[in-house]
């Protein structure tokens, strides 16, 4: 299963430019985490597949030298989650948290 998601997520980063930098993802549940911990990748990978839903002007989007402060990360998650919502999904009872906590297991039944 966690390979499976690294090369889903590793397919639909190739063909952004923004996404490019997650790549290569490695096949394992702290290579994913590592990749998704932002929203960034978690949000494109959404808007690639069901387009419009994620306005790119609301994430925030981190320099090729820098990273995201925590604040920053968990408004992406958020918009993430929220737009997991909009497409039917049930994101009851997942948070920005989950993902900073590394539950890679309860963040994938979302």
């Amino acid at each position: 299963m966690v390979s499976f998601i690294a090369r889903f997520l590793e397919h639909t980063a190739k063909e952004d430019d923004v996404c490019k930098r997650y790549t290569p993802i490695a096949q394992t549940a702290p290579g994913i985490w590592g990749a998704t911990r932002d929203g960034v990748l978690l949000c494109k990978t959404i808007d690639h597949y069901f387009q419009g839903v994620v306005d790119d002007r609301v994430l925030h989007i981190p320099d090729a030298d820098c990273t995201l402060l925590a604040d920053q990360m968990v408004d992406n998650l958020n918009v993430c989650i929220n737009s997991c919502r909009a497409i039917g999904c049930e994101a009851v009872s997942v948070r920005p948290l989950d993902f900073f906590a590394n539950k890679v297991g309860k963040i994938a039944e979302f």
